[in-house]
Order: structure tokens, then sequence, then C-alpha cells
């Protein structure tokens, strides 16, 4: 129960690839014990908080930038920092992705991930496939598909 709980909370924001393994029967599909289980809840669940906070952060270097840009005089030093911070923000978030994926692939065998491979649906612009939704970081995620 705690793991659906988990996959619900984090279904936005989970590194590439790894989106499918919060979804219980993918983990049974590939064969996770429940050791490994365990595991990634915990993952899945520290990156979630980490994320909440990487999110708010970017939201609020977005909003700086927006601000001036419409600044009723130009400074281009001024916006020019406020979009190297926007950057710094979704570098931040493509790292906190880039991370879990690494947790996630350290956590399963390779045949494990070699089912994973398989299993999970193929990534954006794939012939077949409609596009997929992008995290925040811009990584794709399988579970999300758009409408």
């Amino acid at each position: 129960m705690f793991g659906l709980l988990i996959a619900t909370a984090v279904s936005m924001d989970c590194g590439a690839g790894v989106c499918a393994l919060e979804d219980p029967m993918m983990r049974e599909k590939i064969g996770l014990t429940q050791e490994q289980s365990d595991k990634l809840d915990k993952l899945f669940y520290e990156h979630h908080l980490r994320m909440i906070d990487l999110r708010a952060t970017l939201q609020k270097k977005e909003l700086a930038f927006e601000i001036a840009k419409s600044a009723k005089t130009l400074d281009e030093k001024a916006i020019k920092a406020a979009a190297a911070e926007v950057l710094k923000a979704r570098e931040a978030i493509f790292n906190e992705e880039l991370s879990l994926w690494l947790e996630v692939m350290k956590i399963l065998t390779p045949e494990q991930r070699a089912k994973l491979g398989r299993l999970s649906p193929p990534m954006p612009g794939m012939q077949g496939e409609k596009e997929m939704k992008m995290t925040p970081g811009g990584m794709p995620c399988p579970m999300m598909k758009m409408e």
C-alpha cells in the first residue's frame, strides 16, 4: 500500500524510464524482490521531497526572470543574471532526475534493467507512439502519456 502511495505522489517528477517502476504490476513483471521494492519506495519518496523544493525554486527564479524582463527600464545585466538563475534551477532538477535514474539502476539487476527496457513504452519520436509528457527537468516520462 505504501508503494502505491509513493507511486501516486511522485508520478509527475520521476527520472526518464524509471516512472514505470512506480506501477506495482511493472515491478511484478520485471521480478523485483520485496527488498528492492522497499528500496525503491524510499528512493521515490526522498526524490519527491527534493523535487518539491527544486520545483519551488525554479518557479521563484522564473518569476524573478519575468519581472526583470518586464521592468520599465531594460537592464540587460539583471535579465541575463535572472536567466542564468533559471538555468541553474533547471539544471538542478535535471541532475536530481539523473541521480534518481542512476540510483534505481543500481537497485536493479542487469536482467531487470533489460526487462524494464523491453516493457517500458518507447521514447518520444519512435514510430507508433504518442508524444510523451516531459518531467520538469525535460526528461521523458513513459507513464505520463499526452492526451
